[in-house]
């Protein structure tokens, strides 16, 4: 006799909360998390920006082939 076995593995903490979701819930609520995804993306580097301090532009140092062309 089989056992029945699972198609799909999924994370503990997400077997918790879609475990038992039908297949477009899951898809629905992947496309949720993918925006807020990039949005947590996007405001954390924002805010990293903020935080630090820009610096300095110093000379670019040329590389050895370009000195000699000039």
């Amino acid at each position: 006799m089989k056992t029945h076995r699972k198609s799909v593995t999924m994370e503990p903490e997400l077997e918790k909360l879609a475990g038992n979701w039908p297949p477009w819930k899951r898809l629905a609520f992947a496309r949720k998390l993918a925006r807020w995804n990039r949005q947590l993306v996007v405001s954390a580097r924002i805010l990293l920006a903020r935080q630090q301090p820009r610096p300095k532009r110093g000379l670019r140092r040329l590389s050895h082939p370009r000195l000699v062309r000039n």
